[in-house]
């Protein structure tokens, strides 16, 4: 405060000198102008005596005696008192890794303008087959990883995998294969290119049973493909109902079952087009008398002959008052000669046959 009651004296001092009030002698200027004569230093500075204030109470007090405005008297630290960021942070220095998808630490922290920031402003690095790591995750060769390849599980090992078990990997690894189009994956014996033979199944996944490509001699009998079936119909010897059963069932067929009109169209038509001849097929009633079931469980015909009240149940092709059960024994169902309709006969009887699977 005393500084600024000095300054104000001499600035007021030097301001009374300039308009001509200081001391001035009574001549004038060789000029002729009224010379004004300087205030002597010491003169000024006498007269910061008279320099006050009003405190508010009325009375004039010295400037350095005016009280201080609290706010204005508050401790403002000073720029040097801010600590700098970059003096006090530990990790000035030190590797990091920068805002990329990676996880490497391809920079260093570092000040810049007080401001501590990563200089990690590489692009990402990316995983890659071939056993490091790449992004620094601590995984080798995880998913996503680049040079992945199509693999597809191969839970038979048989080379072939299910493309529904297809997968993105780096390496097959066990229990993977780069190929699929595996028919059956829990059957190392069924792949594709595998030799087809008559078993009533598709070996060489060609999405058919018993095709083209068996074995030659594989199967003695004619084979059909319809309705999601596979037929064999034999002619080259006659059998009983059981022998012919026991013979498809030892290829992976059955006696067939005709449980529709459009299916008992083509099998009668079929086999009477490859000899006019009675066929074996898969209906009997040798458990209980009158009740016909199917080979594969379902009932084909209830309560005994037609005349008796006896009644299809689903789809049959009895002719005539058949089946009537003749003579007692006549237990098993065959196609009769002209292939339009059925009748039960003696299952001893010999005859032709007719096989069927589905996949």
């Amino acid at each position: 405060m005393r500084f600024s009651a000095l300054f104000l004296a001499s600035f007021f001092g030097c301001s009374l000198d300039r308009a001509g009030l200081g001391s001035t002698s009574d001549g004038a200027t060789s000029d002729g102008a009224d010379r004004v004569e300087p205030v002597d230093a010491s003169d000024r500075m006498d007269r910061s005596d008279d320099l006050s204030a009003d405190d508010g109470s009325g009375k004039d007090v010295p400037f350095e005696d005016v009280p201080v405005d609290a706010a204005d008297a508050s401790d403002t630290p000073l720029e040097a008192d801010v600590p700098d960021p970059c003096a006090v942070d530990p990790r000035i220095g030190m590797m990091c890794d920068g805002p990329d998808l990676d996880m490497c630490p391809e920079g260093m922290w570092r000040c810049v303008s007080f401001v501590v920031e990563c200089s990690d402003s590489t692009d990402d690095t990316l995983e890659r087959c071939g056993g490091g790591d790449e992004d620094c995750d601590g995984q080798t060769d995880e998913p996503g990883a680049l040079g992945e390849q199509m693999l597809y599980v191969d839970r038979d090992g048989d080379g072939y995998g299910d493309a529904s078990g297809a997968t993105m990997r780096c390496s097959a690894g066990a229990g993977y294969s780069t190929r699929d189009g595996d028919c059956n994956d829990s059957d190392a014996t069924r792949f594709p290119g595998a030799t087809e033979t008559c078993n009533g199944r598709d070996d060489d996944c060609s999405g058919a049973i018993d095709d083209d490509g068996i074995v030659a001699s594989a199967c003695p009998c004619q084979r059909y493909a319809r309705f999601a079936s596979t037929y064999q119909f034999c002619n080259s010897s006659d059998e009983t109902w059981h022998d012919s059963r026991a013979w498809c069932r030892s290829h992976g067929y059955d006696l067939a079952v005709v449980d529709s009109a459009l299916e008992d169209g083509f099998v009668g038509f079929t086999a009477n087009a490859i000899e006019s001849a009675n066929w074996w097929f898969g209906l009997t009633d040798e458990v209980t008398e009158g009740e016909f079931i199917w080979v594969n469980g379902a009932q084909g015909w209830t309560g005994g002959p037609p005349l008796s009240g006896g009644s299809a149940v689903g789809h049959a092709n009895f002719g005539g008052n058949q089946p009537d059960d003749l003579g007692s024994g006549q237990d098993c169902v065959q196609y009769n000669s002209t292939g339009t309709s059925w009748s039960d006969r003696p299952c001893d009887d010999p005859r032709k046959f007719i096989c069927e699977v589905q996949p």
